[in-house]
């Protein structure tokens, strides 16, 4: 229980980190990155990932908005 605990706290944590990068090159909005973001929350509380299709993950200036 510890060990799901931890790796919970992991993925909260990297929400925060994921996002604040995103955030910083203004691509907080794009699609790819929101689903990252979505999954990540999602794992932190323990719930199914919503977005099977993550990978490849890949960002381009259009995604820029």
């Amino acid at each position: 229980m510890r060990e799901l605990q931890r790796l919970r706290q992991d993925c909260a944590e990297a929400y925060q980190v994921v996002g604040t990068l995103g955030a910083a090159v203004g691509l907080l909005d794009s699609v790819p990155l929101a689903k990252a973001l979505d999954n990540l929350s999602a794992a932190s509380q323990g719930d199914a990932r919503p977005h099977e299709d993550l990978l490849p993950f890949i960002l381009t200036c259009s995604d820029k908005e």
